[in-house]
């Protein structure tokens, strides 16, 4: 029963952040987490804390496609189709895209990873636990620095920024 009521809570806090999406409305996406969060703690009741972790990061974002496809039926199609840029393949500008490509794939993997196994080392739960944590945690870390990277206007600071934190995450890890 109680499994049920957390996939019932998770289904409520999708429905919440589609509301608070289409209504513009902040405290709905605020009622989403806390649904969210509610379920977690349902699921940990229900199943434990490792599947806990899995289902209720893995449940919102397969329910939430259903929002998305419902969006994507119910929108009307654009007729004004916008023009591509033009297609720029000289030297330099490939190299920063190379770059920029390395920084995110290399340098922001590496400190994600640092950070996400400094966090699972800390905590007081098994190494299976705390590779599992590591495996559900670390890519959306991941994704949360390289957009991060990819979006702020002074790339280098953040980078240094993230290099800075993944080093002080890096010596509590050898602690």
């Amino acid at each position: 029963m109680v499994v049920y009521s957390a996939l019932v809570c998770a289904g409520l806090g999708v429905g919440s952040l589609y509301a608070g999406w289409r209504q513009s409305k902040r405290w709905l996406g605020g009622l989403a987490l806390l649904l969210w969060a509610g379920s977690m703690v349902l699921f940990y009741y229900g199943t434990g804390w490792q599947y806990a972790m899995v289902y209720s990061l893995l449940l919102p974002a397969l329910l939430v496609w259903i929002g998305i496809i419902y969006q994507a039926t119910t929108k009307p199609l654009q007729h004004y189709i916008t023009k591509p840029r033009p297609l720029n393949t000289s030297l330099s500008n490939i190299g920063k895209h190379v770059v920029v490509a390395g920084v995110v794939l290399g340098a922001e993997l590496v400190f994600s990873l640092t950070i996400c196994l400094t966090v699972a080392r800390w905590l007081p739960i098994t190494y299976s636990g705390q590779l599992a944590l590591c495996i559900v945690t670390q890519p959306v870390v991941w994704a949360f620095m390289a957009y991060h990277f990819l979006a702020s206007k002074q790339p280098v600071r953040t980078l240094a920024f993230h290099f800075i934190v993944a080093l002080i995450f890096g010596a509590l890890l050898l602690l």
